[in-house]
């Protein structure tokens, strides 16, 4: 699968309608299924993307080539977020666990636990330290009823 850069162009204005041009700045290929989420540091040269192959890469923006692959999920890989503050990226997807990586040495820190199903949101503050992932616990037995868990972590602890 692939990953594009584009840039947005001013918008004009039509008879009817407004527009937005984009452009392909570049086209990054390496996963080999869909791309679930990206994530563009804004302290180094890095985007890291995260896919059902349960591949975690780190982009170098500089040279446009993979620097580093993240292991350790059991399955796809449907969100990630870089913390603002400290190095460190947090993932998580279908196997339930939210991994957090040091993202200078690729080492895992933590895998978290504590939902029962995927996880599709994560989220990272740095004013309050905290990493916050969202997801789906679906009680099938039950009826079908959702029970949606939000789990909060303290990344104080990372330091």
């Amino acid at each position: 699968m692939t990953v594009c850069l584009r840039t947005l162009a001013p918008t004009y204005t039509c008879a009817t309608d407004t527009h937005a041009l984009s452009h392909t700045q570049l086209t990054l290929t390496g996963h080999i299924s869909p791309v679930r989420g990206i994530a563009v540091s804004d302290r180094h040269p890095y985007m890291f993307t995260v896919g059902e192959d349960k591949l975690v890469k780190c982009w170098d923006l500089e040279t446009n080539k993979v620097m580093r692959h993240y292991h350790g999920h059991l399955s796809g890989v449907y969100a990630c977020a870089l913390h603002p503050t400290l190095d460190v990226l947090c993932t998580g997807g279908r196997d339930s666990s939210v991994r957090v990586w040091d993202i200078r040495s690729k080492n895992q820190i933590f895998c978290l636990a504590g939902h029962k199903d995927t996880i599709g949101s994560i989220a990272t503050q740095g004013v309050d330290p905290q990493i916050i992932s969202g997801g789906a616990h679906w009680r099938r037995a039950h009826g079908g009823e959702s029970d949606a868990a939000v789990r909060q972590r303290d990344s104080t602890k990372l330091l």
